[in-house]
């Protein structure tokens, strides 16, 4: 019997297919290029100066906590920023306890408003991201950077055509404490009954795509109209699956839980950065932020004319394809391609083993093995970023060098099939 050649097997055949997939994911996990002119078309962008202003709101990369002197220096830089703009913020400040959790504190809200032509309707779309930080962090990706370009936003669209519907923005304080100012803004403000959608921005690191990773119940219409306005996608319904077990939230959670659907967007490259001193200005991407502006640019596009009070139909679920444009399908839809994919499954093993090329034995083997290599690629993939992290400021999955580890995952899973096809 002749034996097999590595060098002829489908492991090293399909090689260059591995590569070309890696560079199409690689390009996806990208943000969309920083926009550094003025544009004239009111739906783009502009990154570089919301990149300025979150220079100018953080000058010295302070922590600024709730309560802290800081705190009230970069609330006192945002109203200042907002007024220019053409605004006339408002402070709500309150004493308010977690409903989450068990924290109290003082907060002081920035609120500022954009009448639509209906305003009389009581129906607004929210774009919200928190100010304050954590004693130990600058807090520039979490959560300034949304902050700076939620500012660029509402100034681009003084300068826009009025929409429908109002629009407001919300600069909540005390989020890292227990989502301090959400809550108060929901049960202490009259302006909470006139929201109908909320956008919410966030950053668990310093780098990457701005991601749709929640949105509320019934999503349908919600998706459906975003998909079509987004002008750079990236999301995935199965990232809420992951965030939900872990123990973190966001004021969106607030909002949520009082049945105001919405949409929930943040990077999350370099995740080390997060909650550490090296949150700071010169660390966060320029593109992240264009991406975080660009959403909600999007998401108002979509929005702001619509009728806020027929939002609610079907949940669905939606993942882009390489961040060129959103697929979607209904949840029961789902379970009907689960049916068919296992139905299908269990007629190629039946086909097989009618012509007697399948044994019993080997697929018995096979699934446990398969399940094997899943682990042991996940296990070697965390092992390989030892090598590759810089210890001192890195830790975890988080790179020095993202694209040099990623190569070498991809070249550890061709290692291991070249080595299973060669038995």
């Amino acid at each position: 019997m002749k034996k097999k050649s590595l060098w002829t097997s489908p492991s090293i055949l399909s090689l260059p297919l591995l590569f070309f997939i890696y560079l199409l994911f690689d390009a996806a996990l990208a943000p969309p290029k920083l926009v550094s002119e003025y544009k004239a078309d009111p739906t783009v962008f502009n990154g570089e100066n919301a990149y300025n202003i979150l220079r100018e709101l953080i000058p010295q990369n302070l922590p600024h906590p709730v309560g802290s002197i800081e705190n009230k220096r970069v609330r006192d830089r945002i109203a200042g920023k907002l007024k220019e703009a053409g605004y006339l913020p408002e402070i709500q400040a309150d004493f308010v306890c977690g409903t989450l959790t068990p924290a109290c504190a003082d907060i002081e809200n920035i609120i500022v408003r954009l009448p639509g032509v209906n305003t009389g309707n009581n129906n607004a779309i929210l774009l919200m991201a928190h100010y304050d930080s954590t004693p130990a962090t600058p807090g520039a990706g979490d959560d300034m950077a949304a902050v700076a370009a939620l500012i660029e936003v509402a100034s681009r669209l003084q300068r826009s055509p009025t929409y429908q519907n109002d629009i407001i923005f919300l600069f909540t304080d005390g989020e890292e404490v227990g989502l301090l100012g959400a809550t108060g803004f929901v049960h202490k403000h009259p302006l909470f009954s006139t929201v109908k959608l909320v956008f919410n921005f966030e950053g668990r690191g310093a780098s990457g795509p701005s991601m749709l990773f929640e949105t509320g119940k019934q999503n349908g219409h919600i998706i459906r109209q975003f998909s079509k306005a987004s002008q750079a996608p990236h999301g995935n319904s199965f990232f809420y699956e992951v965030y939900k077990n872990m123990p973190n939230d966001t004021d969106f959670s607030i909002f949520r839980n009082e049945g105001v659907s919405g949409l929930n967007f943040a990077f999350g490259g370099h995740a080390s950065h997060y909650h550490s001193a090296i949150d700071k200005v010169e660390n966060i991407s320029p593109n992240s932020i264009q991406h975080h502006g660009q959403n909600a640019m999007d998401a108002i596009s979509a929005f702001g004319n619509s009728d806020l009070n027929a939002l609610h139909s079907e949940d669905r679920v939606f993942f882009d394809i390489f961040s060129m444009f959103f697929i979607h399908w209904s949840v029961s839809t789902s379970w009907a391609l689960i049916i068919l994919a296992f139905t299908g499954f269990i007629l190629v093993i039946w086909s097989n083993k009618r012509r007697n090329q399948l044994r019993l034995g080997f697929l018995l083997v096979s699934m446990p093995l398969g399940i094997f290599m899943i682990m042991v690629f996940l296990i070697g993939g965390w092992l390989l970023t030892w090598p590759l992290a810089d210890w001192p400021l890195l830790e975890g999955l988080d790179h020095a060098d993202p694209a040099a580890s990623r190569l070498s995952l991809l070249f550890f899973v061709f290692v291991i099939g070249l080595m299973m096809s060669s038995l």
